[in-house]
């Protein structure tokens, strides 16, 4: 029989060098979860995470020292970063309430997307008429315009201005 851990307090600064971890004396406060192995707990601070170019972050790769679930804040891009799958990927915003939020939206959530999905499936739809109608007047209108010419041609044909021009002489 499994005996139950016990969260560990961090006693005691320890600091060799940067490579190696660092950890602070936390208040030894129980935690609040017998699964948890580490609990930092404040009332005046927060964490702060790695703070790291794109270019150090990338050096961890190269150096095969980049692991799955690593977490870093990249300088260059001003973003949380995680490692995975052999690559420092964002983590943005929508990632993270995901993660903190059950794994199927709320009824009043799913009614409201399928609401906006309707709304888009509609707008697509009368934006797909709209662009056949545009496309019926650009022929409609390339037809006038070749008819037009056809008139223009044979109103400047020799023959057609000789037999109108006596009649434009008597009107005047």
């Amino acid at each position: 029989m499994p005996t139950p851990r016990t969260p560990t307090t961090l006693s005691s600064l320890l600091v060799s060098n940067r490579r190696n971890a660092v950890s602070k004396t936390l208040n030894p406060k129980p935690s609040t979860s017998k699964a948890a192995i580490l609990e930092i707990q404040s009332d005046a601070g927060a964490l702060l995470v790695s703070r790291l170019t794109t270019v150090a972050l990338t050096a961890l790769h190269d150096q095969g020292e980049a692991v799955n679930g690593m977490i870093a804040y990249d300088t260059d891009k001003k973003a949380f970063v995680a490692y995975q799958d052999g690559a420092w990927v964002a983590m943005i915003a929508a990632d993270l309430m995901m993660a903190s939020s059950p794994s199927s939206p709320s009824p009043s959530v799913q009614k409201r997307l399928q609401e906006q999905a309707n709304l888009i499936a509609e707008m697509t739809k009368e934006n797909a008429n709209i662009q056949a109608s545009l496309d019926r007047l650009k022929q409609d209108q390339e037809r006038q315009t070749k008819r037009l010419s056809h008139l223009i041609e044979q109103l400047n044909k020799p023959a057609l201005n000789q037999r109108f021009t006596p009649l434009m002489e008597d009107d005047a």
